[in-house]
């Protein structure tokens, strides 16, 4: 994985009681929250944005299930191989995209690189077309009387 990412591999069983224990404690104020939160690491004070609060909220989510986790910083720089695994396709079907200019790359000798966050702009744009094509068929469901 790239060395800008931070793999998490999954816990032992001993971290994933600790993590749902976290988990269920915190669950409400991530919701709420809007303020700084204080962390208190072994006496330590330290001041978390809403937003870490957001990430250490779906990090304990995803441990308590027993789940392996990778953090990937926006800015970093992709294999064509890592960006497919993150789609979850294989690499031929992800540099047929990329060729399509569905996704932005650079060259890098003959190498590909994407960025992480292409990746992502791809998979948000990727799920609201899928969202509106599903409240199209809704509609016209509803508009025949289909019983939906």
């Amino acid at each position: 994985m790239n060395n800008c990412a931070m793999e998490i591999k999954p816990p032992s069983r001993q971290d994933r009681g600790i993590a749902k224990k976290s988990f269920q404690q915190i669950k409400d104020m991530s919701r709420i929250s809007k303020k700084n939160a204080i962390l208190n690491l072994n006496g330590l004070q330290v001041e978390l944005p809403p937003s870490a609060v957001k990430l250490v909220f779906a990090i304990l989510s995803e441990m308590a299930q027993g789940n392996s986790l990778t953090l990937i910083p926006s800015h970093a720089h992709l294999t064509t191989q890592e960006a497919a695994d993150m789609l979850n396709v294989s690499r031929p079907y992800f540099v047929k995209l990329l060729e399509e200019g569905k996704i932005p790359f650079e060259k890098v000798g003959t190498r590909r690189r994407v960025l992480a966050s292409d990746v992502m702009a791809f998979i948000d744009k990727s799920s609201r077309e899928r969202e509106k094509a599903l409240q199209e068929l809704v509609d016209q469901a509803q508009l025949l009387n289909m019983g939906y």
